[in-house]
């Protein structure tokens, strides 16, 4: 939950002042790494690169470039090349105020690689970069033709950032091809947009922009407030390349007005900035400057002294350009392929993915499709079971059947035995006795003996009758 809290603060603090920051990205980094949170570690990273390239302490930030490199080289999910993509334009953005335009158009470009085809908003802040290093290749025609593809791209793409910085640039380029009508248009559209982020670095910029178009416009006393104004936010912003680049325009302002110990004042703190973050182009300005004070002044001596300083750095700067002119070829070479190594090395690891997922995928539906035989199974085994069981029952069923027909046909026949045999001998004998008692003449005591006896074979009878009849089946009763 901290980590969150803070990763949520770092986002919106970046968007206005970071001079504040580094003790809240220092703990959010260590917490990153005690909790092995990655994508915070990545954050914690870039959040230094910003930091350190804010103070202009470059070496600093390209050191926090690369860390966070090696971070995101491991991971090939999107995300991870889109961190690694705002990795190379803030890399740019380093080479860039160190004067090293070929490198930081190297990594522009490699930015703009992974946004591009995406059509990603921060495709419009690259291209408003790239068009700002071909101002110092003296390239005017890239310049401008890369600040309208930033214009056009952040008006369908982007958001209220994009579309000021692109406004932004587009005044600057406007103003050095002599556009002021143009540019004066842009800027007045920036203001209201500026009034909804507040950026401190787009507001430096707003005032910058507005201080050369004053300038052109040949409103010193205004250009002058314009330019102060700059160097307000970008004390704000504790950026030394905004306060090299506003004291610039505001010496100029003073000779302009012949306020020469002003022009003084900014030419000196110019001088001081350029030398302490090793700012070569300001560097040379600033001896530009100061050789043509001491004209002013009428000291020889002096003036000739920062002249020569000035043509020293001139062609030294020039030397360094030419050489990495030379380089470009190698470089260039170098880059395709690195470029082509990583293509194999990405195309290895697809295959490797895809092998790993067919071979997941068949273990899968092995284990499916032996889990349906191992339930055909079973359920086979269950019917065959309930019908072993049935054809017991039914045997059983058969067995009971028999037996019981068995005994019926039994009780039957014991039923006609008595009823025809037994009862056929009792009624035949009752039939004889009953003749004789006919025929013959008995005592009085002897006849209540004789009537006894055929009592008594009559209820012999009744009572065989009687079994036979409870013997013979129910089938034979209901049926005959």
């Amino acid at each position: 939950m901290r980590i969150k809290a803070i990763s949520w603060y770092l986002k919106e603090a970046f968007n206005n002042n970071s001079s504040d920051l580094l003790p809240t990205i220092k703990e959010f980094t260590a917490l990153s790494k005690k909790n092995k949170y990655k994508k915070g570690i990545i954050k914690g990273y870039l959040a230094f690169q910003i930091y350190y390239h804010d103070r202009g302490d470059f070496k600093n930030a390209l050191k926090y470039t690369d860390s966070a490199k090696v971070v995101l080289n491991a991971d090939t999910t999107l995300n991870a090349r889109l961190e690694i993509g705002r990795v190379f334009n803030n890399e740019g953005n380093c080479y860039f105020k160190l004067g090293d335009y070929n490198k930081a158009l190297e990594s522009y470009f490699k930015s703009l690689k992974i946004f591009e085809p995406l059509n990603n908003v921060f495709v419009s802040t690259i291209y408003s970069n790239i068009g700002m290093v071909y101002t110092e290749l003296e390239d005017l025609n890239k310049r401008i033709f890369y600040d309208e593809k930033a214009l056009k791209f952040a008006e369908k793409y982007g958001n209220d950032y994009s579309l000021s910085l692109a406004l932004i640039n587009g005044a600057v380029g406007q103003i050095m091809i002599k556009n002021f009508k143009l540019a004066s248009k842009y800027k007045d559209r920036i203001y209201p947009i500026l009034l909804k982020t507040d950026n401190y670095s787009h507001w430096y910029n707003y005032y910058l922009t507005k201080a050369q178009i004053e300038s052109e416009e040949k409103k010193s006393l205004n250009a002058i407030k314009s330019f102060q104004k700059s160097i307000y936010f970008a004390h704000e912003n504790e950026d030394p390349y905004q306060l090299s680049d506003a004291f610039y325009g505001l010496e100029i302002e003073f000779f302009k007005t012949n306020r020469i110990e002003n022009a003084k004042i900014y030419l000196d703190s110019l001088l001081d900035l350029s030398q302490e973050n090793n700012f070569k182009a300001f560097k040379k300005l600033a001896y530009q400057g100061l050789s043509k004070y001491y004209n002013l002044k009428g000291n020889v001596i002096l003036e000739n002294k920062y002249l020569n300083m000035f043509i020293s750095i001139n062609d030294s700067i020039n030397s360094e350009n030419i050489k990495k002119q030379g380089s470009i070829v190698e470089a260039k070479y170098q880059t395709e392929k690195k470029d082509a190594q990583i293509i194999l090395q990405e195309t290895q690891l697809k295959q490797k993915t895809t092998n790993n997922i067919l071979l997941i995928g068949g273990i899968i539906g092995f284990a499916l499709l032996s889990l349906l035989v191992f339930i055909n199974y079973r359920n086979r085994l269950r019917i065959e079971k309930q019908q072993v069981l049935q054809l017991r029952q039914a045997q059983q069923l058969t067995a009971t059947e028999s037996i019981l027909k068995g005994q019926e046909e039994e009780r039957g026949r014991l039923a006609r035995d008595l009823h025809d045999g037994l009862g056929g001998l009792l009624s035949g004998l009752k039939l004889s006795l009953g003749n004789l008692s006919g025929n013959q003449v008995l005592s009085e005591p002897n006849a209540k003996v004789f009537e006894g006896a055929l009592g008594q074979l009559d209820t012999a009878i009744s009572e065989m009758r009687r079994v036979a009849h409870s013997m013979m089946p129910e089938a034979l009763l209901r049926f005959g």
